[in-house]
């Protein structure tokens, strides 16, 4: 069995209590009407005693600042931290040697899921280069469920998730294809229903970026939306600091897992571009701008 211990995080007395979202004043589990009101998003990532030399939590607060995120921070070792920053705001789950979906079936369910405009899921060697409220007020214009940035610069097992630089100015891409890391965005509604369809065997997720495309237009959308569920925005550049794909997990064990969704297993490509011009991103950027300034 895994060394766990419920998650702590400090409520609006400074108590501290189990994860839930009963520490806001305006927001009780028995009567979600007023839990789907919370303006934010919520930012779950993945740290280790390695994690500290990294630049996401080091600048995790800057870039995803308290007034607009919540966070989760899901812990696969017995790393202190203490000290840092966030210390005090954020939720700290830990469980020694688990992976990302076991974290996210258990500790996440739609009632959580259901609080927050989005859902991002970041793993700690990952490095932005773009301001997170822009790029939700893009996928907010453009109605995208599913998204990722694209890749500058790192590993990247499939070559579709690099930045596309033919047709630049560009935003992005409509593709049939989210890789499972190290950035996933999605709204509410899309996490809240792909979560009923995660197996609870599932560890790392390898091998699930290969149906959960599919998955979400069949099973999450309506008709109207098909081939624009999910999308990579080539405008949003992140850096991919790992050289090597994560030891964490059993790529072999979900291997076996997936064949489960093999029905929704597609071949990835492109479908089409997002918009014919930048104005969108120009827009949001000028809005998010003003808005923090």
């Amino acid at each position: 069995m895994p060394n766990m211990y419920k998650p702590l995080v400090p409520d609006h007395d400074g108590n501290m209590s189990s994860l839930s979202l009963e520490r806001r004043h305006s927001c009780h589990l028995n009567n979600e009407h007023f839990c789907e009101s919370v303006n934010k998003s919520l930012v779950v990532s993945f740290w280790r005693e390695t994690s500290r030399d990294k630049w996401l939590p080091a600048n995790i607060l800057r870039f995803f600042p308290p007034n607009h995120f919540d966070h989760v921070i899901m812990l696969h070792d017995a790393s202190d931290w203490s000290n840092h920053p966030g210390f005090q705001t954020f939720i700290w789950i830990r469980a020694v040697n688990q992976v990302r979906f076991w974290y996210i079936k258990r500790f996440l369910p739609p009632q959580i899921l259901r609080a927050y405009r989005y859902i991002w899921i970041i793993d700690d060697d990952v490095k932005f280069t773009f301001d997170p409220l822009v790029y939700e007020c893009v996928i907010t214009q453009l109605k995208i469920p599913f998204s990722s940035p694209t890749r500058l610069t790192g590993v990247a097992y499939h070559s579709i998730t690099r930045q596309d630089n033919k047709s630049q100015p560009n935003i992005g891409r409509w593709t049939n294809f989210i890789e499972i890391g190290p950035v996933i965005v999605g709204q509410s509604n899309v996490w809240q229903c792909l979560w009923h369809y995660l197996l609870p065997t599932i560890g790392a997720g390898y091998g699930l970026d290969l149906a959960w495309c599919r998955m979400i237009e069949e099973l999450c959308l309506d008709v109207a939306q098909r081939l624009k569920a999910c999308a990579l925005l080539d405008i949003f550049g992140i850096h991919h600091e790992s050289k090597a794909l994560s030891g964490i997990g059993d790529p072999l064990n979900d291997a076996s897992v997936h064949k489960k969704y093999k029905t929704f297993s597609v071949k990835s490509k492109n479908i089409g571009l997002l918009a014919d011009n930048m104005q969108v991103f120009n827009i949001c950027s000028s809005q998010v701008e003003d808005m923090t300034s």
